[in-house]
């Protein structure tokens, strides 16, 4: 998680070229990720992010969650909006936009189903993308309302055990089972940050995700820093 803030530190920062920047002070990640995070509350949305998992996954969430009530100021039930149709309209449609020229000029280029999702996004409509855009700005409004009681977010990174490439459901259902979890926290534009939390009876790795508030990078990674000390899941490879 070092790596991780001063990689953060260094791309940090205000550009007046980049319409989405915002003119704001970049704190101090290394010296912040050192304060520890016994003051955090941690808040656990279930609803949603932690139905459908996988045994292996669910086993080793609970576990990092028992670690992560001894490290803070403790662990509670909370409840986070998820509207999917939402976001995958936004994000089909702003996809298409960047992608037009080369989807006319050279969709030979994409792989089929990359190509199929990008026309997908033309197929929204201009009343419809505004409808959605609106949405989605309203939900990163009341995004710090979700950190009313709470400091940070836990939740399986991944609900399910990855799976051979073969066997991979290459469309919008298969890549939205996989992102389930990820997904909203992109919509609601908060930082995030996916940490190992333990390993699956197959070797595999297992992740816990950790969400701040708007600009709660500090916290994200003093919680993910102090979480890789206490367990041993980051120290381990997967068996190959």
């Amino acid at each position: 998680m070092l790596d991780a803030a001063v990689l953060l530190q260094a791309i940090a920062g205000y550009d007046a070229q980049e319409t989405t920047s915002v003119d704001r002070p970049v704190p101090a990640l290394m010296a912040a990720i050192k304060r520890g995070p016994a003051s955090l509350r941690v808040g656990v949305p279930r609803e949603s992010f932690f139905t459908g998992r996988h045994s292996d996954v669910q086993t080793a969430v609970e576990q990092a969650i028992r670690v992560l009530s001894k490290l803070t100021a403790g662990v509670q039930e909370v409840v986070v909006p998820v509207n999917p149709e939402m976001h995958l309209a936004v994000m089909l449609a702003e996809g298409f936009a960047f992608h037009a020229a080369r989807v006319r000029e050279a969709p030979q280029l994409f792989q089929p189903p990359v190509l199929g999702r990008l026309r997908g996004g033309e197929a929204v409509g201009t009343a419809t993308y505004i409808h959605r855009r609106r949405e989605l700005d309203q939900v990163r409004r009341a995004a710090p309302g979700l950190f009313a009681r709470v400091d940070l977010l836990v939740t399986p990174t991944v609900p399910l055990m990855p799976i051979p490439i073969a066997e991979v459901q290459d469309d919008e259902a298969g890549t939205a089972l996989y992102a389930r979890n990820t997904r909203p926290f992109n919509a609601y534009g908060l930082p995030a940050v996916s940490v190992p939390c333990g390993f699956a009876k197959n070797g595999l790795p297992i992740g816990l995700q950790i969400v701040g508030p708007p600009w709660g990078e500090e916290s994200v990674l003093r919680l993910a820093h102090v979480f890789e000390q206490a367990n041993d899941a980051g120290k381990r490879r997967p068996v190959m």
